[in-house]
């Protein structure tokens, strides 16, 4: 049987974490290419697109220190690097996302 990818086990956990409205999780590693940080085996450059209830009111710095801190066992083991939009239901909905 197959081992769960790194994006696989982010979306598990921030699903675990957020039960997410939205949530979208794509490895932007290949984009990195011959970067240092980027490491050989990939899987270290992560877009995260998360919509939750939890981030009602609360202003970006919490929400991204949430994330991280969900995240954190990743970023000590490889992952390098996240581009996050974090928004509430209301946000995600004036944007036209439905």
């Amino acid at each position: 049987m197959k081992s769960p990818s790194v994006q696989d086990e982010i979306k598990a956990r921030l699903t675990q974490d957020f039960a997410p409205l939205v949530l979208e999780v794509a490895d932007d590693s290949a984009r990195h290419q011959g970067h240092r940080e980027a490491g050989a085996g990939g899987a270290s450059h992560f877009r995260i697109k998360l919509v939750c209830q939890a981030f009602a009111g609360r202003k970006p710095l919490e929400r991204h220190q949430a994330v991280y801190q969900s995240l954190a066992s990743f970023l000590q083991a490889g992952v390098h690097a996240l581009q996050m939009e974090l928004l509430s239901p209301e946000e995600w909905h004036a944007r036209g996302g439905s």
